[in-house]
């Protein structure tokens, strides 16, 4: 277990040195978030996307925004501090990708190598250091795979965790969660049902 901690360990160091590309410029997008940071309570921070939300920000929910603009208020204004956000949920979505590993039997150690093949993924990779919404979502449509590819029986207290909070914040981060979740259920349902020789019932499928 130690060597498949350490392994995985070295494999999330190795793909965050090589894709968090904090120190570009910011571009148009970002700008928009980096300006919110300025503004100066959470009040007005709140008028300000709710005004905005539909137009300028797309239809997202203020969620993303709110959290680039508390890590600007904690760590000072820098192009860092505003990706530092995606980072964190792409390490979210590496442990999802750990976790929906183990779910298919695949050994800790193992699981950490195949983290590297994310590297073969630019489309993923390129937005761990672009402040934008795409990571979000990433994270959690990948940590609700992962909890919905366990038997309920078996997921694990560290499982029941990553579902939840992947449920709960990628509904308070992005609208597209309410498409992805259905989906992500309905591509998990059969293999569980089946691959683990469980019954298929309305009940069993209900708990799951």
């Amino acid at each position: 277990r130690f060597l498949g901690v350490a392994v995985t360990a070295a494999s999330m160091l190795f793909i965050v040195v090589l894709t968090f590309s904090a120190g570009k410029q910011i571009w148009y997008d970002e700008f928009v978030y980096f300006a919110l940071g300025g503004v100066a309570s959470l009040p007005e921070r709140l008028d300000l996307l709710q005004a905005t939300l539909t137009t300028m920000n797309q239809g997202q929910t203020g969620g993303y925004p709110l959290l680039l603009s508390f890590s600007l208020d904690v760590f000072g204004a820098g192009g860092w501090h505003l990706r530092l956000v995606s980072l964190l949920f792409f390490l979210w979505m590496l442990v999802g990708a750990i976790a929906f590993l183990r779910s298919q039997g695949v050994s800790l150690s193992v699981s950490g190598v195949a983290l590297l093949l994310i590297l073969g993924y630019p489309l993923v990779t390129y937005f761990v250091g672009v402040a934008r919404n795409y990571m979000p979502i990433a994270a959690t449509v990948v940590g609700l795979l992962a909890y919905y590819a366990f038997p309920a029986p078996e997921r694990s207290t560290g499982t029941t965790i990553l579902g939840w909070a992947s449920a709960v914040v990628g509904a308070l981060i992005n609208p597209y969660i309410a498409v992805y979740w259905p989906l992500v259920i309905l591509i998990t349902m059969p293999g569980v049902m089946q691959g683990r020789g469980l019954r298929t019932s309305f009940r069993h499928a209900f708990r799951q």
